[in-house]
């Protein structure tokens, strides 16, 4: 059966109001079917009414469409709603593959639907019809009622196995050290970042071993780990940052680092690290309420480094704060930049329903070459931002409810809290809770009913500044007011995707990229459905070109090499006022993909 025939899967008819879902797991390798295999079917909320392949948010920057947004984190997908919250989704007992890889889950209500597969000896994967995909991104199976999916097919690979060792300088094994595999990805703000994949600790012979990897290529790193070895007593006070971050074979610095090709059922041994002590260091400091000017006993003071690469496993402790006369100490921080940050969680009583105001914070930025001395963590309270929304030229229609919301303009430098959701007013006044210092983008999201599809994010101001072109500043309370208006002559953008042989293409990628490449909030991308279509609404007036990918990697549209290697392959579009533009593209293939 064809990648076509499995993603547009005949759907027959039943008389009762549930439905099926039948499928194989097979051995792409061997073609014979898996037995004994685990498939998870997860229901989703019930999305609100958008058009077969009508754009999905890819960053919730201004401008994002209500919906739901899927977003593959690793193996795992997360349903987020239109107000950027996580939709709890509803588990169905798990099926398991008979002798013949077969699986079915029977009585299904209608819904939507993202399943995934797992085996001994395989890595686990969620059903896609390009499996092993850049783009990471799972195929939902939507069921009417009565109705039954038939030939769903998972090909699960056999994992990769990668083994090694890890002494110190005078090649004695160290035990628990953590070595990690790492992955290369983008992130919602087309950062090129690492995700870590995998985990192992070293055993009393300093050997490690990490298996069932998805095939593919990977970074190692070595670090000093704050996790307990099972069956060993655990010693916070005995951890120790000695040994810097290495990456395989013996780099510091991950851009010199030798990348790790993992292939299906094989194992690479003898990947070995020797790690040589560093000097490490103090920093110290103390913590001030300047309300009380006392010190406050229910903090928590931790540090960790500003490079998120080297972040996961760092050492991290509240133990080093005095309650009695608020000061701080870490030991053996190695050379390096930090962020230092002491925080205080509300601890009085509160009403039935009502929820804990948001943490105070406080976040001093550190660099590390020999030790420091005067630290002065200062808790600022949390701020309200006062707001309105509007639409250019006229009153806001009955039941318009946009949101409006902040979120960090850097997402792996925040060190607060999230600010709270808004709550908007009939009249279009809101109220942003929960505010720390620090630089934000400003996130809007509105519902496409009939009278909202022309509508388009087109001017935030914060007080006198622009903070749609920029990042929103907040240093404390202000009297500053966050103006949200909104056009309402955007465009629209539908079309159709092909093949070489004219044939429609589903599951195709489609993005729409600005000519002011730094607005993110302009970007559009869709994925085209089983008739090959997609649609974009509410287009800000200008100038785009548009690209076709049938595999690319999620958000590395933002980055400017990508774009080029395919510029030549992207269809200029120009969206004029309330315009409607219509477009027949061709398919986009990786260099070397057929």
């Amino acid at each position: 059966m064809t990648v076509t025939a499995i993603a547009t899967s005949v759907f027959l008819l039943l008389q009762g109001g549930t439905g099926f879902i039948d499928g194989v797991v097979l051995n792409p390798i061997t073609n014979k079917p898996i037995s004994g295999a685990q498939v998870i079917a997860t229901r989703t909320a019930t999305p609100p009414p958008q058009p077969a392949g009508a754009q999905v948010p890819t960053a919730i920057v201004g401008g994002v469409a209500g919906g739901v947004i899927g977003v593959t984190e690793g193996r795992r997908v997360t349903v987020v709603g239109s107000n950027g919250v996580p939709v709890q989704p509803a588990q169905i007992p798990p099926a398991r593959t008979d002798g013949t890889g077969r699986f079915s889950f029977r009585d299904l209500v209608p819904g939507t639907y993202f399943l995934r597969a797992s085996a001994e000896g395989y890595a686990q994967q969620e059903y896609n019809v390009r499996p092993g995909a850049a783009s990471g991104l799972s195929t939902q199976v939507t069921l009417s009622a009565g109705q039954v999916v038939k030939d769903v097919v998972f090909r699960l690979m056999p994992g990769g196995t990668l083994s090694g060792r890890v002494t110190g300088s005078s090649g004695e094994p160290l035990v628990n050290i953590e070595v990690s595999l790492l992955r290369n990805i983008y992130d919602p703000d087309g950062r090129k970042t690492f995700q870590q994949s995998g985990m192992a600790a070293t055993n009393d012979r300093g050997e490690y071993r990490l298996f069932w990897i998805t095939p593919g290529r990977y970074y190692l790193s070595a670090a000093s780990s704050n996790r307990p070895i099972p069956g060993v007593p655990f010693n916070p006070a005995a951890i120790s940052n000695r040994y810097p971050r290495t990456f395989y074979p013996a780099m510091t610095d991950i851009g010199t680092a030798t990348p790790v090709d993992v292939q299906p059922a094989i194992e690479l041994s003898g990947l070995d690290f020797r790690l040589n002590e560093q000097p490490t260091y103090s920093v110290r400091g103390r913590v001030i309420d300047p309300n009380s000017g006392q010190p406050p006993r229910n903090a928590s003071v931790s540090i960790t480094p500003r490079d998120s690469v080297i972040n996961a496993g760092f050492f991290s402790s509240g133990s080093a704060y005095n309650p009695g006369d608020g000061t701080f100490e870490f030991r053996d921080v190695a050379r390096g930049s930090y962020l230092v940050r002491a925080q205080v969680h509300f601890n009085g009583r509160l009403e039935p329903g009502q929820p804990p105001p948001a943490p105070l914070t406080a976040t001093v930025p550190v660099d590390v070459a020999g030790d420091v001395d005067g630290v002065v963590l200062t808790f600022v309270p949390p701020t309200s931002i006062f707001g309105w929304v509007r639409i250019e030229g006229e009153a806001l229609p009955q039941g318009f409810r946009p949101t409006v919301n902040l979120r960090p303009a850097v997402l792996s430098g925040f060190a607060g809290p999230w600010p709270s959701p808004s709550q908007i007013n009939p009249e279009g006044t809101f109220n942003i809770d929960g505010v720390v210092p620090g630089d934000y983008r400003v996130t809007a999201n509105w519902g496409f009913g009939s009278s909202q599809m022309n509508l388009y994010l087109k001017e935030i101001r914060f007080g006198s500044t622009d903070v749609l072109n920029n990042a929103m500043v907040v240093t404390g309370p202000t009297s500053d007011a966050l103006e949200v208006v909104f056009g309402k002559d955007a465009g629209q953008v539908r079309g159709t995707v092909r093949a070489d042989s004219q044939q429609l293409v589903t599951s195709v990628q489609v993005v729409l990229v600005p000519g002011q490449r730094e607005r993110h909030d302009l970007y559009r991308f869709a994925i085209t459905n089983p008739n090959g279509q997609f649609d974009f609404l509410s287009v800000p007036p200008g100038s785009y070109k548009i690209f076709a990918w049938a595999d690319i990697e999620r958000f590395s549209w933002f980055d400017s090499a990508v774009l080029a290697r395919y510029e030549a392959n992207a269809m200029p579009v120009t969206v004029n006022a309330s315009s409607n533009v219509t477009l027949d593209l061709k398919v986009i293939h990786a260099p070397g993909e057929h």
